[in-house]
């Protein structure tokens, strides 16, 4: 009667240590604590090749989104470690694409975004071709006139 006993004082002692959460090798969790996931952040400054400030522009590092502000500064917070594709695109300016890795509590990234060049022509005078002679070779190539010589 005393083994059925002990017995049956031993299943139940098994049976609480379970709800506890100790194992039979003496751990208290049954499983390993989750791993904290890192973060970081992104900012800088937007500017131009003027050096003017560029504002309420839209910047996206992979699915993390911010606008420049009026100063033209920048900040995209609570990203989670690895690396991304930076993109910026405005209009009259090129676009401007970087992989950038967030490995660090904060990281900083200044841009640059270079104008394009608009150059206006006017097609009834700003195309003229020069009226092609012959040079008087024997391959009688065209060539464009030259200018005149003044006495």
């Amino acid at each position: 009667m005393k083994n059925y006993i002990l017995k049956t004082v031993m299943v139940l002692i098994l049976i609480s240590c379970g709800d506890s959460g100790i194992n039979l090798d003496g751990d208290k969790n049954k499983t390993p604590p989750k791993a904290e996931v890192q973060k970081g952040s992104l900012s800088g400054v937007i500017k131009d090749n003027d050096g003017s400030t560029i504002s309420n522009i839209s910047v996206n590092l992979g699915t993390y989104k911010s606008t420049s502000q009026a100063n033209g500064a920048y900040l995209i917070s609570n990203i989670t470690y690895g690396t991304y594709n930076l993109s910026i695109t405005k209009d009259r300016y090129k676009s401007y694409t970087k992989s950038i890795t967030i490995n660090k509590n904060s990281s900083i990234e200044n841009i640059i975004l270079i104008k394009n060049t608009i150059i206006n022509i006017n097609p009834d005078t700003d195309l003229i071709p020069p009226t092609p002679v012959k040079d008087g070779n024997s391959d009688n190539k065209l060539v464009p006139p030259r200018p005149s010589r003044s006495s």
